[in-house]
């Protein structure tokens, strides 16, 4: 199967509340964002999480 933009579109807009081992998302045709939880990640100069 070639994957196409269409195939992406609605299998993402198939995955309706996976949990990803606590993590939740959920899209819809009418729900693009996933989740609506956001974090913020911080790295050093060496690309270590600092946070």
């Amino acid at each position: 199967m070639r994957p196409t933009r269409e195939k992406f579109i609605a299998a993402l807009e198939g995955m309706n509340r996976v949990d990803l081992g606590g993590y939740v998302i959920s899209f819809s045709p009418n729900n693009h964002h996933g989740s609506k939880y956001v974090d913020l990640t911080v790295l050093n100069k060496d690309g270590q999480f600092l946070r």
